[in-house]
């Protein structure tokens, strides 16, 4: 029996302090002025909400360089040699 911790539990633990830290800083910077969007993909329908025009068209650019860089990873990593 060994005492120690895997790379899985790690990385599990790495993203919820990262989601910690998003939360406390949107608490302590937002002063009521927020702002804020997202993205429900549902199969290959995305929904696309946000409080403002400005905030959806960068929702939606952050979400297209995502799928693009998806899909470029995907393409490298079928075609290796």
């Amino acid at each position: 029996m060994t005492i120690g911790i895997s790379t899985s539990d790690l990385g599990f633990m790495l993203v919820v302090a990262g989601f910690i830290l998003v939360f406390i800083g949107m608490v302590m910077l937002s002063r009521g002025r927020g702002k804020g969007g997202g993205i429900l993909l549902i199969g290959p329908i995305p929904i696309i909400w946000g409080s403002d025009r400005e905030g959806l068209k960068w929702v939606a650019l952050i979400f297209a360089l995502l799928i693009f860089i998806y899909i470029v990873f995907s393409v490298f990593w079928l075609y290796q040699p």
